[in-house]
């Protein structure tokens, strides 16, 4: 509250929401020093100025929290939160979110240590159910057949009683690589499908692009979560995903403000557009303007 009361920028409202959030669930202050580097809390500058990720990243991770508080098993995204890797349950959340925006209830079990068993969740929307399993490749350098290989050992972790979805989170650097995501996306889709793995029914390819622009304080920017969806021709058990994939014009939407950065009247009503849902509605109904 103090920094909104200072600036009177919506998104500092949102931030220390967020961050409100967070800590209610995860017991964790993001603001301070230590924790996961994946939150991007670093200096980019010898002015001390922060990473223009950081607070996009924590609003996002806590409207997401916030999104899922009511969902069966709940408790065990936080835990998976607080014990494991950020990075890949950060990307668990997303996809979560994603079934969940497109009506389904979400279902987080811990594991059992049975193959099989152990995938990331269930996701059931009146008699659909979906076996959804997530894998974040390393951020390392690209290789051909890093994408081909998580998911052939992924699809091993999902039951074959349901239809089925894998997400795959292309790490960001990756586009700065000079090769079409896009075709090699296909045609990974592709050669998964074509290998006989008809248990999963959709293959989606998960991207946060980067967009970066030189203001006065220098590097700034924005980031947009991309999801690339690709089906199974001919899986196990047909089913109709359509439209729960979508994202609301997130793209378009950052490329006006960055093209527009001078123009102070912009960003606030791109902003404005782009921020909907339950957990800016919760945020807002305390500080109408």
């Amino acid at each position: 509250m103090e920094e909104y009361k200072r600036t009177g920028q919506r998104e500092n409202l949102y931030l220390e929401a967020a961050a409100g959030v967070i800590a209610e669930y995860l017991n964790i202050n993001v603001f301070e020093e230590g924790n996961s580097p994946f939150l991007g809390k670093k200096q980019i500058n010898n002015e001390g100025n922060i990473w223009y990720g950081f607070p996009l990243r924590i609003i996002l991770i806590g409207e997401t929290l916030f999104l899922l508080r009511n969902c069966k098993g709940f408790s065990e995204i936080c835990r998976r939160l607080q014990t494991r890797d950020f990075r890949p349950t950060y990307y668990e959340m997303i996809a979560a979110k994603a079934f969940f925006r497109g009506g389904f209830d979400i279902d987080v079990r811990p594991e059992i240590g049975l193959r099989g068993s152990d995938f990331d969740f269930i996701a059931t929307r009146k008699r659909l159910t979906v076996n959804v399993e997530v894998t974040a490749l390393e951020e390392k350098n690209f290789y051909e057949k890093t994408a081909i290989n998580a998911l052939n050992e992924k699809r091993k972790q999902l039951p074959k009683d349901n239809p089925a979805v894998i997400f795959c989170a292309i790490p960001p650097q990756w586009e700065n690589i000079g090769k079409n995501l896009n075709e090699w996306t296909a045609t990974v889709a592709n050669d998964f499908f074509l290998s006989g793995n008809r248990r999963i029914n959709k293959l989606i390819f998960l991207l946060e692009r980067h967009v970066e622009h030189t203001d006065e304080h220098g590097k700034g920017g924005g980031f947009m979560i991309l999801l690339a969806p690709y089906d199974h021709p001919n899986p196990y058990f047909p089913c109709n995903l359509d439209h729960v994939f979508e994202i609301r014009g997130s793209a378009d939407l950052m490329q006006l403000v960055l093209e527009n950065a001078d123009d102070s009247d912009i960003k606030p009503r791109v902003l404005k557009e782009s921020r909907f849902g339950e957990f800016y509605e919760w945020v807002d109904s305390f500080h109408d303007e």
